[in-house]
């Protein structure tokens, strides 16, 4: 009887972990589509580029006229803050994808530069629009976990 307890103790622990885990990423997947409230419930990803991204910008080797891909770019805003000063410098082209038709709309009305380009795109499609561009640098921050088949 004890050790029956403790299992059932142990997969209920699980189960409401995996019930949170599930319920947020619904919560985050139905976020994803909607700008302006992704803008207002980013919290970690928004607190992690600040902290994040400056400094990996800063420590990489860059060179005039590069291609940069920035896949799941959202709104554009991480883009435009982070990328577009140092691609402005090197006067580098970047090419910024996502998934959500609503968050492509939005950045090229928001967070539009004569560098970057917004693109409607799926990195899990098997043909892609960018399969025969060589990039020199790739970026994709919190897409992982929208996700649904790793492969």
């Amino acid at each position: 009887m004890v050790k029956s307890i403790k299992w059932w103790k142990e997969a209920s622990y699980f189960y409401s972990f995996y019930t949170a885990f599930v319920a947020t990423r619904l919560f985050l997947c139905r976020r994803m589509h909607d700008p302006e409230r992704y803008k207002i419930y980013k919290g970690c990803a928004g607190k992690d580029a600040e902290e994040f991204l400056p400094s990996l910008v800063r420590g990489m080797t860059w060179k005039e006229n590069e291609r940069i891909l920035d896949y799941g770019c959202g709104a554009g805003s991480t883009c435009k803050k982070f990328l577009v000063p140092t691609a402005e410098l090197y006067n580098s082209r970047i090419d910024a994808v996502d998934i959500s038709e609503e968050m492509i709309t939005y950045a090229k009305e928001k967070n539009a530069h004569p560098l970057v380009q917004y693109h409607l795109g799926n990195i899990m499609e098997p043909i892609s629009p960018f399969a025969g561009i060589k990039y020199d640098k790739i970026f994709s921050i919190y897409v992982l976990h929208y996700i649904k088949d790793y492969r």
